[in-house]
């Protein structure tokens, strides 16, 4: 089965402030596509943060081994989900100091998931960035 995530942040300030997130799941039934998920939430975190925190929730509700896409313009955090968590995995999720990383059991938690599926992510714009950005800013 292939999952899509699709991500929404309502501000891309890199400053830790209150902001909401907002998180669609996607896949096709029956020819059909089906989507769950959608509802903002607030949360007080940094861009990259929020992002994190709004993929950790959206892998969560996935219950079976699938192709999962993400979908999210935060090019940093999807590059690091691609690219560096093995390395911080083998390191406990903690930086070169010896501390917990940042936001490290939402990073523990997607490189969790993210080992039961075929993980891709697409850096951009998607279908549902306008409709999300609506949905936040009401």
């Amino acid at each position: 089965m292939d999952i899509r995530i699709y991500i929404g942040v309502s501000t891309k300030s890199p400053k830790k402030s209150q902001r909401k997130i907002c998180y669609l799941l996607s896949c096709e039934k029956d020819g059909k596509e089906e989507t769950r998920g959608g509802e903002p939430e607030e949360v007080t975190e940094t861009y990259h943060g929020a992002t994190v925190i709004a993929v950790s929730r959206a892998l969560k509700r996935i219950t079976g081994p699938c192709r999962v896409t993400i979908y999210a313009e935060d090019s940093w955090t999807m590059n690091m989900i691609t690219t560096q968590m093995p390395a911080w995995a083998k390191n406990g999720f903690r930086d070169k100091k010896g501390k917990p990383m940042h936001l490290q059991q939402e990073w523990m938690q997607i490189w969790l998931i993210s080992k039961e599926h075929d993980l891709n992510t697409e850096t951009g714009t998607h279908k549902f960035t306008e409709w999300m950005k609506e949905r936040m800013e009401g």
